[in-house]
């Protein structure tokens, strides 16, 4: 039997897909209405900061402190905290298992 958990496997899947995502930065059209409406209401409730957990590559995290907001994001992949380090997200690897 795999000893494998389903923590390693997706830490595993996400470090390898982290180039793939990384060069994927368009958003589907619904995701972009969604992000603007997470952000309008964060902005009508006067959030200054955002904890964004499966931060993936960063590119959301990009486009909230583009918009003012303080935030610090976490993967469970350490190569997908690489590629936010390097858009200037503060970026830890942790996960909330």
């Amino acid at each position: 039997m795999d000893k494998t958990s389903f923590k390693d496997n997706i830490k595993k899947y996400y470090n390898h897909e982290a180039e793939l995502r990384e060069s994927k930065s368009v958003k589907s059209e619904w995701k972009i209405k969604v992000r603007q409406n997470f952000y309008n209401v964060l902005k009508q409730e006067n959030k200054k900061t955002l904890l964004e957990l499966g931060a993936g590559a960063g590119y959301d995290s990009v486009f909230f402190m583009e918009n003012g907001l303080s935030v610090i994001a976490v993967d469970i992949s350490n190569e997908m905290v690489i590629k936010c380090k390097e858009k200037g997200i503060e970026a830890y690897e942790l996960d909330f298992y």
